[in-house]
């Protein structure tokens, strides 16, 4: 991948149909993310467990095509069909689904969205926003204004390189909800036959060259976690990755690098 966005010559959704669908998750699915800056939901998922624990994060990297799964309690028919048909029907390697929460005003930290070391690889994400607008997607720059290069209007879906430090700012006055598909994806070899004519290229970007403190300052508290997971014994997992240590692990960071 030579760029860091493409839009996607996919039919765009009804937005409004599936946003309702959206709005009706029951609240138990909703967890809380400050690396977003919202809330996200699992819709598809390993075993279609609609959680997003450790053993699961472990779980996308290594899990089977047939281990991901749609998430029961979710009246989520229309958005099922449409993901069905409009992605998966194409897709050689199908990812995880969420839909991310963001509020008013709310921004996602700049970051970036995989595993230390691959940060120099392609990681292509999918997204299609149901409410509000991909322009307030943005890539780090050094020669931008404000040092963010903004992306272009993709009513069918768009395409990102994960790898890329990336964020995002809800401009408008209402929650922004978007469907993300994988995380990041990793059967990219199909991907080119769907590929729009908006792009942003790698040769346009620019920021400081890649340094162990520019990646630690950056990485997704995701993938900082599930790094750390991968990392130590089995024996410490439990004791490590309990509900309190990673809510005093993330408290850590915040204060760290805000």
């Amino acid at each position: 991948m030579d760029f860091v966005f493409s839009d996607l010559k996919l039919p765009a959704p009804d937005r409004a149909l599936l946003l309702d669908e959206m709005k009706r998750i029951p609240a138990r699915f909703w967890k809380s993310d400050s690396n977003l800056g919202g809330q996200k939901a699992t819709l598809f998922s390993y075993k279609g467990s609609g959680l997003c624990s450790y053993e699961e994060s472990k779980a996308k990297i290594f899990c089977q095509p047939g281990d991901l799964r749609w998430t029961e309690g979710m009246e989520i028919g229309a958005t099922q069909k449409y993901l069905e048909e409009t992605f998966f029907s194409w897709m050689s390697h199908l990812g995880r689904v969420h839909v991310l929460r963001t509020p008013p005003g709310q921004c996602m930290p700049i970051h970036y969205d995989c595993r230390r070391g691959n940060h120099l690889s392609p990681q292509p994400k999918m997204r299609v926003i149901l409410s509000g607008t991909s322009k307030d997607l943005f890539f780090l720059d050094t020669n931008s204004t404000g040092h963010r290069m903004h992306c272009f209007d993709a009513p069918g879906g768009f395409v990102i390189d994960g790898s890329w430090p990336h964020g995002i700012v809800n401009s408008s006055t209402e929650d922004r909800y978007t469907l993300a598909i994988g995380s990041p994806w990793s059967g990219q070899d199909n991907l080119s036959e769907y590929l729009g004519e908006k792009k942003i290229f790698k040769s346009q970007l620019s920021f400081p060259e890649y340094s162990e403190i520019f990646l630690d300052k950056y990485m997704s508290m995701t993938y900082r976690e599930l790094d750390l997971y991968l990392r130590v014994p089995p024996f410490f997992k439990a004791m490590l990755f309990s509900q309190v240590a990673r809510a005093k692990f993330r408290q850590f960071r915040g204060q760290v690098f805000r």
